[in-house]
C-alpha cells in the first residue's frame, strides 16, 4: 500500500500508520535490507504525511509515504499542548 516512488503526493498511495513504531515495522517487513536515511513531514490537502527515505547496501534510495493524521500532534494518545509565545 505504500508508494515507493517519488512524485506528487496527491497521486501516491500511502500507508495509514498508528505510530512511528508501525512505520518502522512496515519498512522492516516490506523492505528488508533497507535502512532509514532521511525523513520529512509533509502537509498537503488537509493531510499530514511522513516521507521516509530508505537506502539499501547497493545505494538505491526509495521514498515511502505514511499517512500519520491519526497520531500527528499527539503524546500518549492526547493532543500536544502548545505554548503561546
Amino acid at each position: 500500500m505504500a508508494a515507493l516512488l517519488s512524485g506528487q503526493l496527491s497521486s501516491l498511495k500511502t500507508t495509514l500508520c498508528a505510530s512511528i513504531g508501525a512505520e518502522n515495522r512496515w519498512i522492516a517487513e516490506n523492505m528488508p535490507g533497507y535502512r532509514k536515511v532521511g525523513q520529512a513531514l509533509l502537509q498537503q490537502n488537509g493531510g499530514v504525511y511522513d516521507r521516509i527515505d530508505v537506502q539499501n547496501e547497493a545505494g538505491d534510495i526509495r521514498s515511502v509515504y505514511f499517512d500519520i493524521k491519526s497520531f500527528f500532534g499527539m503524546v500518549n494518545g492526547k493532543p500536544l499542548k502548545q505554548k503561546v509565545v
